[in-house]
């Protein structure tokens, strides 16, 4: 393996051996923070980028420098490949070229376009267009391949359907979508040292830039792509249109706080320096024309070792200094990263953006505080170097799953993970098969029984928990992910006796979640309709009490935008539904009837066997589906069409510790799947199944993990 590639990142034909010592940056991390790296997947052969597939959550891909688009899915790595373009890269050892960058489009799902940039075998700069093969959705159609065309001049016809690369080095490659549906590429200054062709100022050359290109035109079109109105240079003679911002000497990294709850829009990039400095340059949400100073400065510092003499006039004016640089005392090859909008990592990191030094193997995360204009400073440093361990090596690239969580890409072949120190799906776990440890470990989970919680109380887009205690009063955890960021009792946060809240879903049409309780001696039922955690309304449903009846479910199972209550006789097993609707802003009982019958599996007369315990949107048709569970721990799911059992579902695992009990099902991680929360009846442990359908992915512990006995999230005692 050629073993200097990013190291020629900075010092062109210069190789250097470095020694990966750790200084110290900022502040330390504190305690509250610390962090692991848990693999999520190995065998790549130079990996350079970890992208989301925008069309399934269970999908990224793996770039391999030297022209393989891998693909894992559900975390394991797919045998054919999403496209190899091996034979249309320059000869090893690459260096600084090959696979570079690959952006899926905004609306791949339809379109199944998506852009791949390398350098071809002249060593110059390409992006080509491709779509998704139509007999396999997890392969690219290489006979689609069309590259666009690059302009020599604003007044050229024709143009090239490449950038031409004067050097093998400072090649850039990175490209990705804004969250204004353009396409941006990251092109580095061309090469060598010191810019001799002075390109990073340049306004006719496109090297030493950010581009802005709109590739939403028909195939026809022969450039396949047209120029934003909105580009700063747009219609200008003296400026090549594609142009966005100037002054990058090697933009290797670079990403968009976009598309998740809190995103600011911004471009942050992380520019290789040379001799000096590495930074980090910020770009609020349509700040177009701006100049980072290459090769006129290195960071924020005057740049004098100018090979080709001295360095012209900047253009455009003023010039932009970075949010953050350091000195190669501390790091010698930066690898822009991230910023965290996930919920897996405690509250304080979500905002902060991570990046990386490939060279001295280190990795850090930046507080940003961004004032009333967009713009960010830097307010605190943490380093993470040590406690991510070996994925803190060779970093080569960031990437974001479809909630929001961090990879790391280590050019050794590896994909690491960053998540909290604790609530590690493997801590205390000895067995092949975690979640089936003997005797109740704490890898386990457990039997499922009854009804389910998991709405959003606070009105933040994320699910939260409610408890209840032995003496019937009832709290909420306001959630983000895993993790708790404040509670508050109800109000009232008293219950009457024998009562328990058997649903919480937007039974009021308020399109806020309700309580819906029952008394378990008498069957009756009682609506609380509720504005966050305050109670509004109370009215007792007007039915006979039933008490071998009992309420096992609160979700839309027809799809008419309102939850409906499912119940099932604990004497025979039917299972019975009210469709509601509402008059007034009241829910109105019952409305409509029906059983479940199916005729491949008949439990549901069998009391002490099955159970529901529980309903959510496994499939995504947008009807809520039924979880199963029988006495022996067994799981199941029915696939259901309103009244209709289309077909089982197999939970896996599918079998779980009656230690646990199921709690709570609804999107704790945001990417569009119901999770399941477990809590230990007997220690009061919590531990969550984020969930891809019936399939548990990946576990992790609650923060804070444990309660009180006393207590129990609602749903079975």
């Amino acid at each position: 393996m050629y073993p200097t590639w990013p190291q020629r990142l900075k010092y062109g034909h210069v190789l250097l051996l470095l020694i990966p010592t750790l200084f110290i940056l900022g502040v330390a991390t504190p305690a509250w923070a610390q962090l692991k790296a848990t693999l999520f997947a190995s065998g790549f052969s130079s990996p350079v980028g970890f992208i989301q597939n925008p069309s399934d959550p269970t999908v990224q891909v793996v770039l391999e420098q030297g022209g393989h688009v891998r693909v894992i899915k559900n975390g394991v790595t797919q045998g054919p490949d999403f496209l190899d373009i091996s034979a249309l890269l320059p000869a090893a050892p690459l260096g600084e070229r090959g696979l570079l960058g690959l952006a899926f489009a905004p609306d791949y799902a339809t379109s199944g376009r998506v852009y791949v940039s390398f350098t071809n075998s002249a060593g110059n700069s390409v992006i080509s267009r491709y779509r998704r093969s139509l007999s396999d959705p997890l392969q690219a159609d290489s006979s689609t391949r069309f590259d666009l065309v690059w302009p020599v001049s604003p007044s050229d016809p024709n143009g090239t359907a490449y950038i031409t690369q004067p050097y093998p080095n400072h090649n850039g490659g990175n490209i990705a979508f804004g969250p204004d549906g353009y396409l941006y590429f990251g092109l580095g200054d061309g090469g060598f040292r010191d810019d001799p062709a002075f390109n990073g100022q340049n306004p006719m050359a496109l090297l030493g830039k950010m581009l802005r290109i709109d590739v939403s035109v028909p195939d026809a079109d022969p450039k396949g792509y047209a120029i934003p109105p909105s580009n700063p240079f747009a219609g200008r003679s003296d400026v090549l249109n594609e142009i966005w911002a100037f002054g990058l000497r090697n933009p290797w990294r670079w990403s968009f706080d976009a598309r998740r709850a809190g995103s600011t829009g911004a471009l942050i990039i992380g520019d290789v320096g040379q001799d000096a400095w590495e930074e980090v340059d910020y770009l609020p949400t349509g700040a177009g024309g701006r100049n980072f100073g290459w090769g006129n400065r290195e960071g924020a510092h005057q740049n004098t070792n100018y090979a080709g003499g001295a360095p012209p006039a900047a253009a455009p004016t003023p010039l932009r200094d970075p949010i953050w640089e350091y000195s190669h005392s501390v790091g010698r090859s930066i690898t822009g990263g991230v910023v965290y909008r996930g919920r897996v990592l405690a509250p304080n990191y979500v905002g902060r953006y991570f990046v990386a030094d490939y060279a001295l193997s280190r990795i850090w995360s930046l507080g940003l505080t961004i004032d009333g204009a967009g713009e960010a400073t830097v307010s605190s440093v943490s380093e993470h170097s040590l406690e991510l361990g070996n994925a803190a090596g060779s970093i080569t690239s960031f990437g974001l799953d479809a909630a929001g969580e961090i990879y790391v890409v280590n050019y050794g072949g590896t994909i690491y993970r960053i998540e909290a120190a604790s609530g590690s799906p493997s801590d205390g776990c000895s067995t092949a098969d975690p979640y089936l440890a003997a005797g109740g470990g704490r890898c386990a989970a457990g039997t499922w029984h009854s009804p389910v919680s998991g709405a959003d109380f606070n009105t933040d887009s994320s699910p939260d928990l409610l408890f209840e205690n032995t003496s019937n009063q009832v709290y909420s955890w306001f959630m983000a992910g895993h993790t708790m960021r404040g509670g508050s009792w109800l109000s009232p946060n008293q219950l009457p006796a024998n009562t328990l809240v058997v649903g919480t879903a937007d039974l009021s049409g308020d399109e806020r979640p309700d309580l819906l309780l029952q008394n378990q001696q008498t069957g009756a039922v009682t609506l609380w309709i509720m504005n966050g955690i305050t109670k509004t309304t109370e009215q007792v449903i007007p039915i006979a009490a039933n008490t071998p009846w009992r309420v096992v479910a609160t979700a839309d199972l027809n799809g008419d935008g309102r939850a409906d209550v499912v119940w099932q006789n604990l004497s025979i097993g039917k299972l019975f539904v009210w469709f509601m609707t509402s008059s007034g802003g009241v829910a109105n009982f019952p409305i409509g009837s029906g059983y479940v019958e199916d005729t491949n599996r008949t439990p549901m007369q069998l009391l002490g066997t099955w159970h529901v315990i529980g309903a959510a949107d496994l499939n995504g048709d947008g009807k809520a589906d039924l979880f199963l569970e029988d006495t022996n721990g067994n799981l199941s799911a029915w696939y259901m069409d309103g009244l209709t059992a289309t077909g089982p579902a197999g939970v896996s695992p599918n079998r779980v510790n009656p230690a646990w009990q199921i709690k709570a099902v609804a999107d704790f991680n945001g990417d569009q799947h119901p999770d399941l929360v477990w809590q230990d009846a007997s220690t009061g442990d919590l531990y969550i199944w984020y969930m891809i359908g019936a399939q548990m992915v990946r576990g992790a512990y609650l923060t804070p993990s444990r309660i009180n006995t006393i207590w129990h999230i609602v749903g079975p005692k």
